[in-house]
C-alpha cells in the first residue's frame, strides 16, 4: 500500500490535508527456487528438499512431492521416482524431478570369483525402477551392456549406475 498527501494552500489560510491509498501490485514472474537436490538427480541415500521464494516474490502457496503436499524441509529415504511441484502465490510453479535409487546394478553371465573355461556372455542392466546404468568396465576399459569375452585371463568387471552404486565382479577364463 502506498499512501499520498495532498496539501492546499487555496483554503484562505486553512490548511486542508486529503488522504489516499492506493493499492500497488508488485509483478511476480519469477517461479521459486527448490534445493537439496538436482533436477533428474539420481541419489542412492536420503535427499533433504528445501524451498523458497524468489526475494521480493510472493511467497509461497503449495509444494507436493508425487502429488502429495510436502513441507520445506522434508525428507525422503525410500527408493522411487520422484516429481516436486512448488507453487508461488503469483501462480508461478517450478517443477523438478529426482530418483533415489540404492540397488547395485545386476550383472548376468559372470559370477563373483569364478572361473570359466568357454567364453561368457556379460548382460549388464539396472535393477527395476533404478537410475540406469551410467558406465561399465572390464579391467579399466569401458563395454557394453552385452559384451563376449572369449580371451582367456583375470578380469575384472565394474558397473556403476548413474546413483552412485556399483557391483564389481571378478572371474577368470581358462582354455
Amino acid at each position: 500500500m502506498v499512501q499520498v498527501t495532498a496539501e492546499s494552500h487555496r483554503t484562505g489560510g486553512k490548511d486542508v490535508y486529503s488522504y489516499k491509498t492506493i493499492k500497488v501490485n508488485c509483478i511476480d514472474n519469477v517461479k521459486p527456487v527448490v534445493a537439496g537436490f538436482k533436477d533428474k538427480g539420481a541419489y542412492n541415500k536420503a535427499v533433504k528438499i528445501t524451498f523458497r521464494d524468489n526475494n521480493g516474490g510472493s511467497g509461497i502457496k503449495s509444494a507436493t512431492l508425487n502429488g502429495k503436499k510436502i513441507k520445506n524441509g522434508t525428507v525422503v529415504n525410500k527408493e522411487g521416482k520422484y516429481t516436486l511441484k512448488v507453487a508461488d502465490n503469483a501462480g508461478n510453479v517450478k517443477a523438478a524431478t529426482f530418483i533415489i535409487d540404492k540397488t547395485k546394478p545386476i550383472v548376468t553371465g559372470v559370477k563373483n570369483k569364478q572361473t570359466y573355461k568357454k567364453a561368457v556372455k556379460i548382460v549388464l542392466k539396472d535393477n527395476p525402477g533404478g537410475s540406469s546404468l551410467w558406465k561399465a568396465t572390464l579391467n579399466g576399459k569401458y563395454i557394453k551392456k552385452v559384451t563376449t569375452v572369449s580371451k582367456p585371463g583375470k578380469y575384472t568387471l565394474k558397473v556403476k549406475d548413474k546413483a552412485g552404486n556399483l557391483t564389481t565382479v571378478t572371474f577368470a577364463i581358462k582354455k
